[in-house]
């Protein structure tokens, strides 16, 4: 098995599907949560309209507690709200 590693998702995602196309296997890609898996959707879609089969593992948080070190930029209030505050 060869490991390709690169940084950008969407890039990573046309890879396989190229990969797949070239060699008649399925590609593999391995993601991470939340941004990593978003950034798939146009890949996916691309291979799924053209039924060239990848395969996508993506990384799963377990549970979201209070106490989580989230924390994200809404885009409406422009501001970083930890994901405690937003669940009070």
């Amino acid at each position: 098995m060869n490991i390709i590693t690169m940084s950008h998702e969407p890039g990573v995602g046309f890879a396989a599907d190229g990969y797949a196309r070239a060699t008649g296997k399925i590609g593999v890609i391995c993601v991470t949560y939340g941004a990593g898996g978003h950034n798939m959707v146009n890949p996916v879609a691309g291979s799924f309209s053209e039924r060239v089969p990848i395969l996508i593992f993506q990384e799963v948080q377990a549970r979201r507690s209070a106490s989580s070190a989230l924390s994200f930029t809404t885009r409406r209030a422009r501001s970083n709200r930890s994901v405690a505050s937003m669940m009070r």
